[in-house]
């Protein structure tokens, strides 16, 4: 009996210690489990206040990024403006290129114009100081036939002729008209060898009827017997007639006292006639 219970009292210390033992395993795994968890609720509460401060600054950056979005855009839209800009100056500067090229082309060929009228003009000037020269030889036969027939008319009327120029002019007396007289021819049987007298030509009633004087074939105008003291007017038209022939008109385009000049028209040409040849006044 005491056998048994020595054994159960044994066993039952064992128990006892077993449970302390498990006792003070539970206590150490209790107090650990209890520190671990408030380790863990304050990681938990540390962390949810992260996530608190995260998320803030997550939707900070969201607005940041929105703002940056927009500023990105406005950022494009300038590009965009000034790629255009740059697009439409290039445009300009290669239209600019061309037009510099045309108005360079333009006052080149206006240059070469320039030249070639300065040479026309030159041109010119030399034949206006030809035609010039032309003129003035022209008013000195003018003059010299002028006073070749002044001279003709003073012998005329002197009781005795003189003896004229061999290449004087014949000379009109319409004033004092005479169908019976005939033009005086000279005999030269009775004259003195050394004087030789040129046919005298008397015009018929016909005050507008003259005669071809003088003919300048370079400058294409003729010269007749015919002024103002007969009624003639600058712009008047005459007949010429060569060999009894009517062969064309002239126009009057200066007058003097008794003699005047005219251009040839057209087909009229200063072949065509001769000197002496008769001008009548067109009806």
């Amino acid at each position: 009996m005491n056998r048994c219970g020595k054994t159960s009292t044994i066993f039952l210390v064992i128990i006892s210690v077993l449970l302390l033992m498990l006792t003070g395993i539970t206590l150490f795994y209790y107090n650990n489990e209890s520190t671990l968890r408030k380790s863990l609720e304050l990681k938990l509460s540390q962390t949810e206040a992260a996530k608190v401060k995260i998320d803030s600054e997550l939707k900070e950056a969201k607005k940041q990024a929105l703002v940056l979005e927009e500023k990105m855009k406005e950022a494009d839209d300038r590009v965009n403006n000034l790629v255009d800009e740059l697009d439409l100056q290039e445009s300009v500067k290669e239209q600019m290129k061309s037009e510099n090229a045309t108005l360079k082309d333009a006052l080149t060929k206006e240059g070469k114009e320039k030249e070639a009228i300065v040479g026309k003009l030159k041109e010119a000037q030399d034949k206006l100081t030809a035609l010039e020269t032309k003129f003035q030889a022209s008013d000195k036969l003018r003059a010299e036939l002028e006073q070749k027939i002044n001279s003709m008319d003073s012998s005329s009327a002197a009781p005795e002729p003189s003896a004229p120029a061999p290449d004087a002019p014949p000379v009109v007396t319409p004033e004092k008209p005479d169908p019976d007289k005939t033009p005086p021819v000279t005999d030269k049987t009775s004259q003195s060898p050394s004087i030789n007298l040129d046919k005298i030509v008397v015009t018929t009633g016909d005050p507008h009827q003259g005669r071809v004087v003088s003919i300048n074939r370079e400058n294409n105008f003729m010269i007749f017997n015919l002024g103002r003291e007969h009624g003639i007017d600058s712009g008047m038209i005459l007949s010429v007639y060569h060999a009894g022939q009517y062969v064309g008109d002239v126009k009057v385009a200066r007058v003097e006292r008794i003699l005047s000049v005219a251009d040839f028209l057209p087909p009229l040409t200063n072949r065509q006639i001769s000197k002496d040849d008769p001008v009548v006044l067109k009806q």
